[in-house]
């Protein structure tokens, strides 16, 4: 019992992340910060002004203690200002990723600033080149999602392995239990044939009856994996200069009873699902992204499993979908955007243009994805199993809602 609770303690820990920002970069500090509320990631930002003094030193300091990823919206010139609360948070950030390297570091660098202008330890590591153009943000936003996104998953599966490590030793005993009986009901029945006791052809004891076969790691694994699933967060997916879509908390994936199929040639199993996507239209209107349109798209897939050791090895799906197979009644005019008055000033052959020019490039994006594949991996979300899928240039987090 005190096992599970510390099991239960470790899934649950939640992330957060600490941004960091010069007064002038404020306003690009508050669209990140937007941007990971709405998809339910904890944040600390000092928008509110901590006063300074030995209370702003405490309450920097502890939230620095806290977060498990570092965002710094980069610039020389508020290095160089006399006030210093910007460079002590960089210097409590640089001295605190140093005495722990799990720690993910991401620096935004804004112009006039240069990458060459970094401190040293900032350069070695990841950082992402911004400009000023607020319109541009959604492409350093959209990487640092990612990268969250990547790094929950890591973080999940390196607490379920602390796990599974101290249950290892009973999964060997278990196996062995089950491997002896499975030779003792061999040698038993073999005993019965030498000896004659009991009826050859009928009756569980006969000649005639059969073992039952154990089903494989691969088999079990797919077999857990059953049941159906819902987006965990929402996702950028494709953009343009005015445009983009982004996959809603709607999506869902869905595997039946029997979805779970043998290839022999191959040695794997095939998990098979059903996709339905929904992803919103944005458009950008008075220099502002304004939800405009829901579209819902169906389609199959499929994720491997290697029999022998229960790997997750890829997923296929078929979401190659032209523009023109898309149905009318598939697309919902501006339901997420329902209540926003620049949507409903907008006309529909506007809307329907805008959503087809979307769709458009999320078909030429996914012709390079499908090519590419996606790496799958299993963790918790909370106490909850979830599949991740690692595509180029997106990731998808599902988190199963039954099963």
């Amino acid at each position: 019992m005190v096992f599970l609770s510390y099991k239960l303690l470790l899934i649950n820990k939640k992330m957060l992340v600490f941004i960091s920002y010069p007064r002038e970069l404020v306003r690009f500090a508050e669209i990140l910060d937007i941007e990971l509320s709405n998809r339910n990631i904890d944040t600390f930002i000092d928008k509110n002004g901590i006063p300074p003094g030995a209370t702003w030193s405490v309450e920097i300091d502890k939230y620095i203690h806290k977060a498990d990823l570092f965002v710094v919206l980069y610039s020389t010139k508020a290095l160089e200002n006399p006030e210093k609360f910007f460079q002590i948070e960089v210097d409590l950030i640089e001295r605190y990723c140093k005495s722990d390297n799990n720690l993910k570091l991401i620096t935004i660098v804004f112009p006039p600033t240069k990458p060459n202008d970094l401190r040293p330890f900032f350069k070695a590591r990841q950082y992402l080149l911004a400009s000023e153009n607020e319109f541009e943000a959604h492409n350093w936003v959209h990487k640092i999602l990612q990268e969250i996104s990547k790094l929950k998953e890591i973080k999940s599966n390196q607490r379920i392995e602390e796990i599974e490590k101290k249950w290892k030793f009973k999964w060997h005993i278990s196996v062995f239990i089950i491997l002896l009986l499975a030779i003792l009901l061999v040698v038993d029945e073999i005993d019965l044939l030498i000896t004659g006791g009991g009826n050859t052809t009928n009756g569980v004891n006969g000649a005639g009856a059969s073992i039952i076969k154990p089903p494989s790691i691969g088999e079990t694994v797919c077999n857990s994996l059953r049941g159906k699933y819902e987006l965990d967060h929402e996702y950028v997916f494709s953009w343009d200069a005015n445009s983009r879509s982004i996959a809603t908390y709607e999506t869902t994936w869905h595997t039946s009873e029997d979805s779970c199929s043998y290839n022999e040639k191959d040695d794997f199993f095939t998990l098979k699902g059903i996709d339905r996507t929904y992803f919103d239209v944005e458009t950008i209107i008075d220099g502002k992204y304004v939800r405009i349109a829901t579209v819902l798209l169906s389609y199959t897939s499929e994720v491997h499993i290697i029999n022998a050791d229960g790997r997750l090895v890829d997923r296929i799906f078929n979401a190659v979908i032209p523009p023109e197979e898309v149905k009318k009644e598939d697309i919902r005019i501006y339901p997420h955007g329902k209540t926003n008055e620049l949507a409903k000033s907008l006309d529909d052959d506007f809307i329907f243009k805008k959503t087809y020019e979307v769709l458009r490039a999320r078909y030429e994006k996914h012709k390079k994805i499908r090519s590419k594949g996606c790496s799958p991996m299993r963790g918790y979300i909370g106490t909850r199993l979830a599949i991740s899928f690692v595509c180029p240039h997106y990731s998808r987090v599902m988190v199963r809602i039954n099963g």
